[in-house]
Parts: C-alpha cells; structure tokens; sequence
C-alpha cells in the first residue's frame, strides 16, 4: 500500500497533478450473494442486508486497498502515474476515458492540474520543490499548544492527542521528530502507558515550556522539506571501539582516544560520539554538502534516521547534538549501515568472503545476449569486485578496484551505462535517469504495483526485454546465492511441501478418495516451487561411530548376560538400526514374540518382522512390511560383542525370564492355573510348565520381606507370618 513516504519520494519539483475523491468507496466492491447474509442488521423490525462492501467493517479497508491495487496495477501498465490511498488518488495525468469506471466525488477532486495542492494531509509547492504542513493544521496546532501553556495540568488523554498531532507533521518539518523527543520523554517519565488511566493527570511545568514553544514559531514548522534533495557527494566513515575512535573522509583521516569518562560508556554511546567528533573535525570540509554518513553500528543509524528514540536519554541527546550540527552547517545527511568487515579500508570487499547483502548480478550468457541488443555499456553501476559485469564499476563500498564508490553521488550526464540496482532503490535510480541526459540499461523486475512501474515504462527509449526464466539467471556471487542469515528465513522447506501431499494424498486414499497424488497439476505445482532456504547438504557426519561402538563393548553395555535390561535395551536398538538400515517408526514396530523374531537353527542369522498391529510410516496398510535378516557375527569375531543377533538372543532370554518370573510367583502365591494362563495368554499349561514354570522356593523369603508385589495381573500379599507385625501390609 502507498504510504506519505513512497508517494513523496515520487513528486518531483516542477511537477503538475491532479487528485480525484472517490464517492462511497467502498460501495465500489459488491458482496456475492451467498456472503451477503453474513452482513446483515435490523432496523425498525426490518432486516437488511449490504449488496456492497460497508463502511464501518473492520476488515473492509484492507479488502478495498487489495481489490483498488488491481486496478492502480492496470493503470500503472498503461503508462498513468497515479498514487492511491483508500479513496484519494493522485495522479500526474488526467484521462477520464480510462477512470469512467469509477463513482468520482468532483466536489472533493481537484481536475485541473496544479503545483499546489494537498494529499494525504501535506501540502505540496512543486514549483518551488517543496512539501510542508497545511495551514489549517498549523492552526490547529497553535490552538492546542496554546492551551497546554495556559493550563496547569492536562489528562494522559490529551497529551497522547497532542503528540499524535506533532508525529502526523514531524515527516515534513525539518528536524520535527527530534523536537518531538523531549515531550516523549515527559510523559514516559509521570505516566505508563500499560495502566491505560487515560484521564490521568499530567502537570505543565516550567521545564516543559521551551519544547512547547518551538511549536508556535512559524519559521520552524512550516520551512518545508524540499521534495528534491541534493545528490550526496561525500562519503564520511566513522567506527569506535573501546579504546578510541576513528573517521575518513575522500583521503583525510582523523582519529583519537577516549577519555576516561568515557572509558565507561555502552559501545552504542562511543559509536555515536565518534560520529560527532567526526562532524565537528571535518565541518568545513562538510559545510553546505550532502554527505553519506557510513556506520557499522545499526543503533547509531536508526538514531540518526529516526531523529532520536525513547529507549535512551544519553544516545538522543548525541544525536541531537549531531542534528544540529548539521542542520547549522546546512549538511544533508544521508545515513547508511555498512558491514562491520567493509568499515576498513585495509579489509576492502575483494578480500571479503562474502558479496554484499542487496548486491545481485546477471547470468553471463543472459548479460552478453542484452549487450549485442543494445550495445555495450561503458560502466556497471550496482556491482562489486565480486559480480562486475564491467572493467569499470561503481561499488556501494570502499574497494581498491572499482571506479568510485556510491553510483548515487556521481553524474550521470553523458553516460552510457549499466545498471542493476537493489530493489528499493528503483524509484530513486529512475528520477536520477529523468534528471540527466543518460543512457542506461535497467536491470527491472515487471511489477506493475509499485509507484515506480509507470516511470520505468515513460522512460523506456526502446521495447523491454523479457528476461528468460531459468533457475539460475540470478546469483551474488560465480552463479551461487549466499544467505547472510539462514535462521531467520521462515518459509517451509520443498521437501516438507511434497512430504505433506504425500501423506494427506495416502490418507485420502485408504478412505477411498480420489489419489490426487497423482494429479498432473499438483505435481506441475509443486515443481514450479524453489527453495527459499536450501537444504545444505552434510558429508561428514555428527558423531563417531566407531567411538559409540567401542562404548557399547563396555560396562554398563556388558556382559550382556548379567547387565541391566534397560542399558540392554539401548545397545540392542542401536545395534538394530545400524544392522537394518530401517526407519525409527520400522524399528518400533518389530516385536521380540515367537511370530516376529525368528532364529536360524544354527543360529547364523536372525529373522524380523514387524507387528501386524503395527502401521510403519512408509507401510502401506494392505501390504506387509519386508522381513530383515540380520546375519550372526562369527563366534570367535573379536567383535562378537556388538553381533546384533547375539544381543537379539540375550535381550529374548532376559524377556523370557521376566515373563517365566513373573507368572510362577502368581503361582506360588496360590493363584490358579487357568490364572496364570489367562494372564500369560496361553491357550494350554504345556508351554507354561515346559518352557516357563520356574520355581521360585529360593527366593520367597527376600521377595516376601519387600511387601506385596504385583506379578501376571495379581496382587500377590506375603503371609502374615514371614512379616512382623502387619508392617507388610502398610
């Protein structure tokens, strides 16, 4: 959506426009009928219901600027510069012919073409380059200030309107925001916002008068910002540690040490102190000139953007210090974030390891193909030592090898150049062509929405080329794309979007679906998907195996006869995911019952199958798993200790015995033998006495003296007489 901002950064000195006020905006989107019930209210004992989108619904502006972008994108294709915002436009043409298809309030729409007008509430002088706050709010601001310095106290409610007031100015007052910074502070300092006691009361004191009057000088709020600043010729770097600081500008350099006041303060405060000794060294070099102001620190930048912030006293009264400065010296400053590894010269990007973030090139092939169509340009303008098309290039960093550094700061005038810049920065690339007699070959995506398209298409001296679409036609850096910071990249691995449509395909499937697995057009679909963060691809894996191996040859893994059933346990089902190669859900549905896990006579190797009851993740429901024969180590291997079917053996004599313990001691407690069976499942007593009646005589008296004991479904109580007293029974 357009924003004060974008719409500001499009109208150039000089330039005449016209605006329209759509009539009932919204009623421009119909309701489909089936929806219409949903809109419903009653009045008079009537109901109703809105053929059209209605005012007053929460989510019928987002709904209007979604359909309206649509539209201003057809527009926008038809070479009309217009700039929408709910139902105001703006545009630099009139042609009714193409607007006859909207409902336009020509009470509130200004037809004839004018340098003075005002959108979105700013006023606009472009035939002096100018934008600056209507005087009907200046009026309204004096009012409020007036009343703020007449009274003793005001409501949190108030003030909050106040300060409201002042941040829909502050974007075209010169230094607004910055004066808006000590009223912040004020009201954070007597009030919390989370208490929401909006009708609490503020005092009006003394202190707060000098911040208050700024606001009723004329001369400070309606200046105006000029719609067309100056081209930054200088580029200033600056970087502080914690023990000095440091600064060059084109050659000269300047640099010091901290004081021990000093020595003390956040690397955020040095950072921005280094800057403002930087300003006050080199001001007449810096003296009426637009400078690019390159830092390593993110907090100096949003400071000096913002005009200051909340967070910290300290760092806003630096950079007040710095804007004024500025603003005295009548310096343009022009701040930007630069990597910590490019803000040294020594370290320049041709010895970096990484290209710069916003730095993107052109397929060789693709860029020879566009240079034998329109010629050979003269200079890469966007580019680095990295991915220069060009011998001669512009970088947007220092580097030894380029032509200059900052393509923005240089004259275009003459020139036949190349150029493929970021993104964001179309909109100022394109106004900086109009406003020089160039050349250029523009490296452009096709996207008709944005506020820039219908320059691009104005300024075109030929028909576009159609880039190929081919996966590789974009890279940073000798064909391969580099991401700064991968974890903070949300957005679903391919292969999770194919796993995710096989198995809702499969599930669909066995409940008698159609299989839409197997769709043309989903499958066309999901190819057409590319990866937003790759998978990378590990060769060396995470952990030693042969270091888990000689573990499992010891002690708490050995002997297996005698160890605990639970370390038993890990070393079996890590023996049998390596033996078996299968999947975790594979391994959890083998079962250790006579039916699954069968054993070669001599025993060689060992036979598993899954639980029928059991459904494996890749196990089709009417198809059984495929068994896994695992063979037997040798019996005098030195590594007898890791043969899985041995292990297999023990680990099914260990359950065996569990199982054979269990039951008998129901037994010896006088349960009955259909008892025992039922809870053995057995379906006769030949298999309980042949293979697991044990008799348990020997150990009755160290198991009774343990209280009562639950064994094959049974709570078994020792006799009264092997206890003392009833302590068993507690």
């Amino acid at each position: 959506m357009e924003t004060n901002r974008s719409i500001r950064a499009s109208i150039l000195p000089g330039m005449w426009t016209t605006s329209l006020d759509l009539s009932d905006a919204y009623f421009h989107i119909p309701i489909s009928k089936t929806y219409r019930k949903y809109l419903r209210f009653v009045w008079n004992n009537k109901v109703f219901q809105f053929k059209a989108l209605p005012f007053g619904l929460s989510t019928a502006p987002l709904a209007f600027t979604k359909i309206m972008q649509a539209a201003i994108a057809h527009l926008h294709s038809l070479s009309i510069q217009i700039h929408s915002y709910l139902d105001d436009s703006l545009l630099k043409e009139f042609c009714p012919i193409k607007l006859r298809a909207f409902l336009i309030s020509w009470k509130k729409s200004e037809i004839i073409p004018s340098q003075d007008f005002v959108f979105l509430g700013e006023h606009f002088l472009t035939s002096v380059g100018l934008v600056l706050p209507p005087e009907e709010k200046f009026t309204k601001l004096c009012q409020k200030i007036h009343l703020f310095l007449t009274v003793q106290s005001v409501t949190a409610r108030q003030f909050l309107q106040l300060l409201g007031l002042l941040n829909s100015l502050a974007d075209v007052i010169p230094l607004g925001r910055l004066h808006i910074r000590p009223l912040q502070f004020y009201l954070h300092k007597l009030w919390i916002a989370a208490s929401q006691e909006w009708e609490a009361l503020i005092p009006i004191t003394q202190p707060l008068f000098p911040h208050l009057q700024w606001w009723l000088v004329r001369e400070n709020v309606m200046r105006g910002l000029c719609l067309s600043p100056q081209v930054p010729s200088l580029t200033l770097f600056t970087d502080a540690s914690t023990l000095g600081w440091g600064a060059y500008l084109e050659g000269l350099t300047i640099s010091g040490v901290w004081s021990p006041d000093l020595l003390e303060e956040h690397i955020n405060v040095l950072e921005m102190k280094a800057v403002l000794f930087a300003l006050n060294h080199f001001q007449m070099s810096l003296k009426n000139q637009s400078v690019i102001l390159a830092t390593d620190n993110t907090t100096v930048v949003a400071y000096l953007k913002n005009q200051g912030g909340t967070h910290s006293p300290s760092l806003y009264q630096i950079a007040r210090d710095i804007l004024l400065l500025c603003f005295q010296l009548q310096v343009h400053l022009v701040v930007r974030h630069i990597a910590g590894h490019l803000n040294i010269l020594a370290d320049t990007l041709s010895r970096s390891l990484a290209p710069v973030n916003t730095e993107w090139e052109l397929l060789q092939v693709v860029f020879k193909a566009v240079t034998l169509h329109w010629g050979s340009p003269q200079i890469d303008l966007f580019a680095t030592s990295l991915n220069h098309k060009l011998l001669t290039f512009v970088s947007p960093v220092p580097d030894p090898k380029s032509f200059a550094v900052d393509a923005m700061s240089l004259s275009w005038k003459g020139m036949f150049g190349y150029a493929f810049p970021p993104f964001r920065f179309l909109s100022p690339v394109l106004q900086k062509i109009a406003g020089e007699n160039c050349k250029i070959i523009v490296i452009a995506p096709a996207w008709p929405k944005q506020s820039w398209f219908p320059d691009l298409l104005r300024l075109s001296c030929a028909c576009p080329l159609v880039l190929p679409l081919r996966p590789d036609l974009l890279s940073q850096i000798k064909g391969k794309v580099l991401f700064q910071n991968p974890e903070k990249t949300s957005s679903a691995r391919l292969a999770s979007l194919r796993g995710y449509r096989s198995a809702i395909s499969r599930t669909i499937h066995i409940s008698g679906g159609p299989d839409f697995g197997i769709n043309e057009h989903i499958s066309l679909l999901v190819r057409s998907f590319s990866l937003e963060r790759p998978r990378q691809k590990t060769l060396v894996p995470k952990w030693d195996l042969g270091l888990v191996l000689s573990f499992l040859k010891l002690p708490p893994f050995e002997p297996a006869e005698t160890i605990d059933l639970r370390f038993l346990s890990y070393k079996c089902c890590f023996l049998l995911a390596l033996a078996s190669g299968r999947r975790r859900s594979e391994i959890h549905a083998f079962s250790i019952s006579d039916a699954c896990l069968r054993f070669n006579r001599d025993k060689s190797s060992v036979t598993l199958l899954t639980d029928p009851a059991f459904l494996a993740k890749n196990q089709i429901p009417d198809k059984g798993a495929e068994p896994v024969v695992i063979p037997a180590l040798p019996s005098d291997s030195i590594s007898v200790l890791l043969c899985p079917a041995e292990l297999l053996n023990s680990f099914n004599v260990k359950a065996h015995d569990v199982r054979g313990i269990s039951t008998s001691w129901a037994l010896f407690n006088s349960a009955s033998l259909e008892e025992v069976l039922s809870a053995g499942f057995w379906r006769n007593e030949n298999s309980f006495i042949s293979h697991y009646l044990q008799s348990m005589a020997t150990f009755a008296e160290s198991l009774y003296s343990l209280g009562p004991i639950v064994s094959a479904q049974r709570l078994n109580f020792p006799p009264v007489s092997s206890v003392t007293g009833d302590s068993a029974l507690r």
